[in-house]
């Protein structure tokens, strides 16, 4: 995905444990000063290394940036992954909401933060590709709970329906409005719930 300028016959002055430093630095520096403080000098100082190493990996403070949400949206596609599936598809939609989405975002708050809250400006068409695998993975468990022979399009609305909930209780949570770490995942999960239970409750007539 990245390339690294090599001259042959010499080892690579930059690889990928540089790669992975700098946006170790980066996330941490978002925590302690905000995107703000995420300049090319501060970034590679934060690393021990140099502005060469920031420009010769990601291309640019944009670059590296990009990199930090395109991270986000893989560590949410494994977290996801890495819920059990069972014969119930409700608790599984929770679960992955809730120990995937939630627990991405508590674990890597500053980026998150940044990601959805602060919304990147200029996204690069990789980021958002990233983007639409993970929002692809929560896809696939909506439709599980979903009538077999539901139309594509109403299972990708009942999907952003999930998306938008969850990123509004991540909100939420983050400016402590849901109260200790307990009562929060209690609500997620309940309003999760709530979410799947109306897809398939009857029809109620019009008043």
């Amino acid at each position: 995905m990245y390339r690294y300028a090599v001259n042959v016959g010499r080892p690579r002055e930059h690889d990928e444990q540089t790669r992975r430093e700098l946006l170790s630095a980066a996330e941490h520096l978002l925590a302690g000063t905000g995107p703000e403080g995420l300049s090319v000098r501060a970034i590679a100082d934060a690393a021990g290394t140099t502005t060469r190493a920031v420009y010769s990996v990601f291309g640019s403070r944009a670059g590296l940036l990009d990199a930090l949400a395109m991270q986000l949206f893989d560590q949410l596609v494994a977290a996801i992954d890495a819920v059990p599936r069972s014969d119930d598809p409700v608790a599984d939609l929770v679960n992955a909401s809730v120990q995937g989405f939630r627990a991405v975002m508590l674990a890597h708050e500053p980026v998150f933060r940044l990601v959805f809250r602060d919304v990147l400006p200029g996204l690069g068409a990789e980021v958002v590709a990233a983007g639409d695998v993970a929002f692809a993975r929560m896809q696939q468990l909506v439709a599980r709970v979903l009538p077999a022979g539901t139309p594509a399009g109403r299972v990708h609305e009942a999907a952003l329906a999930v998306h938008s909930l969850t990123e509004g209780l991540a909100a939420v949570e983050l400016r402590g409005g849901l109260g200790g770490p307990r009562v929060a995942k209690r609500v997620w999960g309940q309003s999760v719930a709530a979410l799947a239970a109306g897809w398939t409750a009857p029809a109620r007539p019009n008043l």
